[in-house]
C-alpha cells in the first residue's frame, strides 16, 4: 500500500465553523493497489474517507460497507472500523482527519453543536454519494502543495472549509432524512399496534396487515423487530393474554367464552399458550381474583 501525507498537524490548518474550531489534522492519499488491506482500528478524532475511483469493502463496527468511486464515507472518534480493495477494481483513497472543538462552555451545550456531532458520529455504515466532487477538491490542494506560489497556504484553507462545508451539509441532509425515516417509522409501528389492540379477538394475518400500511409483511416483521423485539405473531398473543387475564379477573364469562372473544381458537389452545408464556392456568388466574 502506497500512502502520501500532503497535510500533517503541525501545519496548523484550522478555521472557525460558526461558534465551532475546525481543527485539520491531516490529509493523506492512499495509492490503488491490490495489497491494501487494514484491519480493524479507530482515532481520537472523525476522518472523511473519499473514493475518486474503484471499490473496496468497509467493516464499521462490525457492519459491511461496499464503497465506490464516486462516494465518501465517515467514521467519528473511536469508531472501529477495517478497510480492504475489490482486487479486481482496487480503490483509491483521500483521507482528511479533523477534530471539532467547542469555543466555549455555551457553545458544547448548544442544540447545533450536539445535532451535529451525533449526525457526524453516526453517519454510519453508509455511503454518501459525492455530488460536489470532493475529489477535485482534494486534487487541488495536492497540486498547490506540489508547486506551491504565494498565497497557496490561504488558498489551501479556502478549500479545506468547501470541503467541510460540503461535508457538513451532506451529514445534514442525511440526519433530517433519518429524522423523517424514524418519524415515519413511529407512526408506521402505531398503526399497527391500534389495529392489533382493536382487532385482536378475530384472526389477524401478515398479509392483512400489510395491506393496511402499503409494506410488505417481510417489512412489517422488520419494523416490529426493530422497534419492539417481537413479530406480529408475537404481539398479537401478548394482546390476547393481557385482554384474557382481565376478562378472567373482571368478568363472569366461562373460560370457554373469554377464550373465543379473546381470539383463542379454543380454551385448549389458550391453555396451552398461558403454560408458555409462563403464567399460571387460565383456571388458576380466576381462583386466585375470586377467592
Amino acid at each position: 500500500m502506497k500512502k502520501h501525507i500532503y497535510i500533517d498537524e503541525n501545519e496548523n490548518y484550522e478555521f472557525r465553523f460558526g461558534d465551532l474550531m475546525v481543527r485539520i489534522l491531516n490529509v493523506t492519499r492512499v495509492f490503488p493497489s491490490r495489497d491494501w488491506r487494514v484491519g480493524e482500528h479507530s482515532h481520537t478524532c472523525y476522518e472523511l474517507h473519499v473514493i475518486p475511483a474503484g471499490e473496496g469493502i468497509v467493516t464499521i463496527e462490525g457492519r459491511e460497507l461496499h464503497v465506490r468511486g464516486g462516494q465518501f464515507y465517515i467514521t467519528g472518534p473511536y469508531i472501529e472500523h477495517a478497510q480492504q480493495v475489490v482486487e479486481a477494481n482496487p480503490m483509491s483513497e483521500y483521507c482528511l482527519r479533523w477534530e471539532l472543538i467547542p469555543l466555549s462552555d455555551h457553545t458544547a451545550e448548544s442544540d447545533e453543536y450536539r445535532t451535529l456531532k451525533k449526525y457526524l458520529s453516526h453517519c454510519y455504515p453508509y455511503a454518501f454519494e459525492d455530488t460536489n466532487r470532493i475529489d477535485h477538491k482534494f486534487e487541488r490542494i495536492f497540486t498547490e502543495l506540489q508547486v506551491p506560489r504565494v498565497g497557496s497556504q490561504l488558498r489551501i484553507q479556502a478549500i479545506l472549509v468547501d470541503i467541510m462545508v460540503d461535508v457538513v451539509q451532506s451529514v445534514d441532509i442525511f440526519g433530517n432524512a433519518r429524522k423523517l425515516m424514524e418519524a415515519e417509522e413511529v407512526l408506521r409501528l402505531n398503526r399497527i399496534l391500534e389495529f392489533i389492540q382493536k382487532e385482536y379477538h378475530r384472526p389477524i394475518t401478515a398479509e392483512e396487515v400489510s395491506c393496511l400500511l402499503f409494506l410488505s409483511p417481510r417489512q412489517i416483521n422488520r419494523l416490529l423487530q426493530k422497534r419492539t423485539g417481537c413479530s406480529l405473531g408475537e404481539l398479537i398473543i401478548r394482546r390476547r393474554l393481557e385482554m384474557a387475564i382481565t376478562a378472567l379477573r373482571q368478568t363472569k364469562l366461562t373460560i370457554e367464552e373469554i377464550a373465543i372473544r379473546c381470539g383463542f381458537t379454543s380454551r385448549y389452545y389458550m391453555y396451552e399458550v398461558f403454560r408458555k408464556h409462563g403464567y399460571p392456568s387460565p383456571g388458576e388466574v380466576r381462583k386466585v381474583n375470586h377467592a
